[in-house]
C-alpha cells in the first residue's frame, strides 16, 4: 500500500459512469422496441414474474454493495482508495455493483418485454470491461499494490 496520503485528484477515471451506460442502453432498447417490437415473452404476466425478481435481486445486491463500501468509508468516485473492501458481496465478486446493475438491466428488459436491450448487453459489458473495470484494476494495483494483488487472486472479477 502506498504511504502517501490520498489526494483528491487521485481517483478512478472511468470513460463513463456505469449506471449511465446501462441506462442509455436500456432507454435505446426500449425506444427501438417502440419502432420495431421484439418481445421476449409476449402478452401475459410471465414478463413480470421473471423480470421483477431479477430486478429486485440486482437492486438488493446494489444496496448491499453500497452499504459495504460506505461502512468501509470508500468512495472511489470522490476520494482516493486507501484500502481493499473485501466484506459483504466483495467476498464473492470484485464488482458486485456492476453485476447488480447488469441484473437490474436484464430484469427491466424482461419487464418491458423486449429483446432489444439484451442485444446491446454485450457491447455494454465490453465498454464496462475496457473503459471502467480494467482502469479501476490498474488504479487499485497502483494504489494498493500487493494487498490488491492478493485480493484479486482470491476473489473472481465477476462470479
Amino acid at each position: 500500500m502506498s504511504n502517501q496520503p490520498p489526494q483528491h485528484d487521485d481517483v478512478v477515471r472511468p470513460i463513463v459512469f456505469p449506471p449511465v451506460l446501462f441506462l442509455v442502453a436500456l432507454a435505446a432498447g426500449v425506444c427501438l422496441d417502440l419502432a420495431v417490437a421484439l418481445p421476449i415473452f409476449g402478452a401475459g404476466v410471465v414478463r413480470h414474474a421473471v423480470g421483477w425478481p431479477v430486478f429486485v435481486l440486482g437492486a438488493a445486491l446494489a444496496v448491499w454493495g453500497q452499504r459495504t463500501m460506505v461502512a468501509a468509508d470508500v468512495d472511489p468516485r470522490f476520494k482516493a482508495v486507501g484500502r481493499i473492501v473485501d466484506g459483504g458481496p466483495f467476498r464473492f465478486t470484485r464488482n458486485p455493483l456492476y453485476l447488480s446493475v447488469g441484473l437490474a438491466y436484464v430484469g427491466l428488459a424482461c419487464v418491458f418485454d423486449t429483446w432489444w436491450p439484451l442485444t446491446f448487453l454485450p457491447a455494454v459489458f465490453l465498454v464496462l470491461h475496457f473503459g471502467v473495470v480494467l482502469r479501476e484494476e490498474r488504479y487499485l494495483e497502483r494504489r494498493l499494490g500487493d494487498a490488491y494483488r492478493a485480493y484479486r487472486s482470491r476473489v473472481r472479477r465477476w462470479i
